[in-house]
């Protein structure tokens, strides 16, 4: 009788060694994940940050010459595409179309459309 709880007590901690290093690498792999994590968090700020401007998403025309959200840009001094996010006040928070991050913020000078 002893042995066969010895068993089961040795088949129970197996398990939770195995489920131990599952977890450790579940752990470490969400580590991996700061950069994607920083872009949310960014993309939340400049999110709420537009929505207290007069000159939010929602109050900006709609012309051609106009930049609008979500249509596609270039970036004059080197000539990389981007789509342009949100517009906060003079400057548009531009993502990279691959990748979908942050690449900066540009005055209309620095950017034309199309690609």
């Amino acid at each position: 009788m002893i042995f066969f709880f010895t068993i089961i007590s040795y088949i129970a901690i197996f398990i939770f060694a195995i489920l131990q290093i599952v977890l450790f690498f579940k752990i470490w792999a969400m580590t991996n994940n700061v950069e994607e994590i920083k872009n949310f968090l960014i993309n939340r700020a400049i999110y709420n940050e537009t929505n207290n401007q007069t000159n939010s998403i929602e109050n900006i025309t709609k012309n051609d010459d106009d930049i609008s959200p979500s249509r596609k840009y270039t970036r004059l001094s080197d000539g990389k595409k981007l789509y342009v996010q949100y517009i906060v006040g003079d400057k548009y928070k531009c993502l990279d179309p691959d990748t979908k991050e942050i690449i900066g913020q540009y005055s209309l000078s620095e950017i034309k459309k199309g690609w």
